[in-house]
């Protein structure tokens, strides 16, 4: 995914003026916007109560606390801007591509899938090995190692724990890399589904040419895919 947009309304001025202090963030990704709002919600000042996330691509600022959403902006200057919107009954305003994701939210459950072939998910079959098919699908909890981490948002620096979303069975890795499901959590970075996975075996049609609905196990790896969760 490219460049990556939000909205940030200021919701203490008179709803006559709401439109004058509006903004569109642009951001290098939708993995730095998610960076920036874990900057501001890790924040032990008052500064999470002048900005709320209402989703991925809204957020609403109370400027009477006497903070501005840019503000916020220190080392990351070169990878996200605000841009002003005109007033109301302004005409020919491009509205922001909505962006059709899901939120890495710590805690949630989600279906794991490959981003190059989004037809393949993660599936734990009855050997307990954590499997890439075409056919079948296993739902997964993920969430940031350690307390008090259950609704943040997830970003590529986080520690997480990948277990079953029904049942008590955790990822690991075992003596060959490979991925299983069992009684021990292993410790990843949310970054690993950024090629910290991949397929043991090819995905595509065999030497005959025929489409393989079951495509071997996954394993970790320093060189692997991307993997997009869904829910």
């Amino acid at each position: 995914m490219g460049l990556f947009y939000a909205y940030v309304i200021d919701v203490a001025l008179n709803p006559l003026l709401l439109s004058l202090n509006r903004w569109v963030v642009t951001f290098q990704s939708r993995a730095i916007a998610d960076e920036w709002w874990r900057k501001i919600d890790d924040n032990p000042t008052a500064q999470k109560s002048k900005i709320t996330r209402i989703s991925p691509q809204l957020y609403k600022n109370d400027a009477s606390t006497g903070y501005q959403a840019y503000d916020s902006i220190t080392e990351k200057e070169d990878k996200m801007f605000f841009t002003a919107l005109p007033g109301r009954g302004s005409y020919g305003l491009t509205l922001i591509p909505p962006a059709t994701i899901t939120d890495h939210i710590s805690g949630g459950t989600y279906f794991i899938r490959s981003q190059s072939s989004p037809d393949i998910y993660w599936c734990v079959k009855d050997d307990k090995f954590i499997h890439a098919s075409r056919t079948e699908r296993t739902k997964f909890r993920i969430r940031i190692k350690g307390a008090s981490t259950e609704g943040k948002v997830m970003i590529g620096s986080d520690d997480i724990q990948i277990t079953l979303a029904f049942g008590d069975l955790k990822t690991n890795t075992n003596d060959s890399n490979v991925l299983v499901a069992g009684k021990k959590a292993e410790t990843y970075k949310f970054s690993d589904f950024s090629g910290g996975f991949m397929i043991q075996g090819a995905k595509g049609p065999d030497e005959c040419g025929r489409e393989s609905s079951e495509v071997d196990k996954i394993y970790k790896t320093d060189q692997g895919e991307i993997w997009e969760l869904t829910n």
